[in-house]
């Protein structure tokens, strides 16, 4: 196990300026109306993970060998929620 703790202060890039103009990610209402606790960022800054990581909470990541691969996944520590899941990663 490894914990990899976010960026407190991650800047959430202004992606209206690319044409982006999704208010989820920079008005907390339509956020918190949408069921999220606050803005989330894009997904062009989240690595592809199922489901938002905030500023300033801690990726638990679980690894597994299992011959020349590791397998692993990675879950929201605060919220015991997976955002990442059967990763593998291979030994050269």
């Amino acid at each position: 196990m490894l914990d990899y703790p976010a960026v407190k202060n991650w800047p959430i890039p202004d992606y209206r300026l690319l044409g982006d103009r999704n208010p989820l990610h920079s008005d907390p209402a339509v956020a918190e109306k949408a069921g999220f606790e606050r803005p989330i960022p894009h997904g062009l800054g989240t690595y592809g993970f199922a489901c938002p990581v905030y500023p300033g909470e801690t990726l638990r990541f679980e690894l597994n060998r299992e011959g020349a691969q590791i397998a692993f996944r990675a879950r929201v520590k605060e919220r015991d929620k997976v955002v990442l899941d059967y990763g593998r990663a291979e030994i050269a």
